[in-house]
């Protein structure tokens, strides 16, 4: 009878071989995970807006403002609706999450506590309204990653301020 005192080189080389797959595994399901929340916040906030804009522009007459404003609380962001009273506040992000906006003038703002963004848009055209500096809204973007990359492009919304289309890119 022999005396097995450890591992055969065969045996070590299996393991190390089980577990390279399975941490490669988990790398990717990290990413994927990365890009499917990122991109339901997209598509939430992308949602919001047309809804938005499709109940501005389907209100004949005049009233109050419609419109649709970004919050953070401590919760997260969420969207809360103006002038459209069948639609409630509604959770968009989570708080890891980080939102900023860009405008015409360049200026590049983050969603938070104090910084609301609001979007208004146009009853006759469906185009934008600026704000109360005279601005639109260019680009909204999301990151769960805690600081922007501003090396590389990065998920987001794109608004044009004629048509108020929007468009999605995952910035890849």
């Amino acid at each position: 009878m022999k005396n097995n005192k450890g591992f055969s080189l065969i045996e070590l080389i299996i393991v190390i071989a089980i577990l390279t797959v399975l941490t490669s595994a988990s790398i990717v399901g990290f990413g994927y995970l990365y890009k499917t929340n990122v991109k339901g916040c997209l598509k939430k906030i992308n949602s919001a807006l047309i809804k938005t804009q499709s109940y501005t522009i389907s209100k004949s007459a005049g009233g109050d403002d419609i419109g649709m404003k970004l919050v953070y609380d401590t919760d997260g962001y969420y969207v809360q609706y103006k002038g459209i009273a069948n639609l409630s506040k509604e959770m968009v992000a989570n708080s890891k999450m980080k939102i900023r906006y860009k405008d015409t003038a360049g200026n590049v703002k983050f969603v938070d506590s104090s910084n609301p963004l609001e979007i208004y848009f146009e009853r006759s055209t469906g185009g934008l309204q600026a704000d109360a500096s005279g601005n639109y809204v260019t680009a909204i973007e999301i990151t769960n990653a805690g600081t922007f990359d501003d090396s590389s492009p990065c998920p987001c919304i794109t608004i044009s301020k004629v048509t108020g289309k929007t468009e999605v890119s995952m910035g890849n």
